[in-house]
């Protein structure tokens, strides 16, 4: 069913001659043989482009955060995701509502990703772009941050508490780094809501 989804997903794009890449979790999960609640994919087109495409193929899209760039499908009961390349983020100290600006390349996006375990993307032919050894570090339990982690804490402090949910239910281990920085920036989970 999962595999039906992301075909049908890869076929509207490749169709349009757009490039699309399933991101994040979706790929950790594959790569861990797990199945995905959801799927999520990114894009170079903005949302309202997607919402076209899918109206060509009489798919129904509804708004996930269209001003952070998401349209959402369901297919094959899946939940679908589809967001455009985010170059940045920037998040007022006290909010986590990003004021994001869109463009870059697929390596920009995961760039700005919570850890290098769901920074890689897949190609529909399969290829794995992994610019930040998100695959070694799957393999070797570990938890890090694809940039700086005192950047990636302070532009969304809810990834530090993401940090500890991944190691509880992964059993994945903290970096050292990034667990400095987490204690350094614990102060900043007081900002979410």
């Amino acid at each position: 069913m999962e595999g039906d989804a992301l075909k049908k997903i890869y076929e509207v794009f490749s169709k349009n001659s757009v490039p699309i890449y399933l991101v994040g979790g979706s790929v950790r999960d594959m790569l861990m043989e797990r199945e995905s609640k959801d799927l999520d994919f990114a894009t170079p087109l903005p949302p309202e482009e997607v919402r076209t495409l899918f109206k060509k193929e009489n798919i129904r899209t509804y708004p996930v955060g269209i001003d952070f760039g998401t349209i959402g499908v369901i297919l094959e009961g899946k939940e679908i995701h589809i967001t455009t390349f985010r170059r940045k983020e920037k998040y007022s100290p006290k909010s986590r509502k990003p004021q994001v600006e869109f463009g870059g390349s697929i390596e920009e996006d995961l760039s700005r990703r919570d850890f290098t375990i769901n920074a890689m993307a897949l190609t529909p032919q399969g290829e794995l772009i992994d610019p930040f050894n998100g695959r070694r570090d799957l393999r070797n339990k570990l938890l890090r941050t694809p940039v700086d982690p005192e950047i990636s804490f302070s532009d969304d402090p809810l990834r530090m508490l993401r940090a500890f949910r991944f190691q509880s239910q992964l059993g994945f281990e903290i970096e050292k780094e990034t667990l400095s920085s987490i204690k350094k920036n614990s102060f900043r989970i007081l900002f979410l809501s």
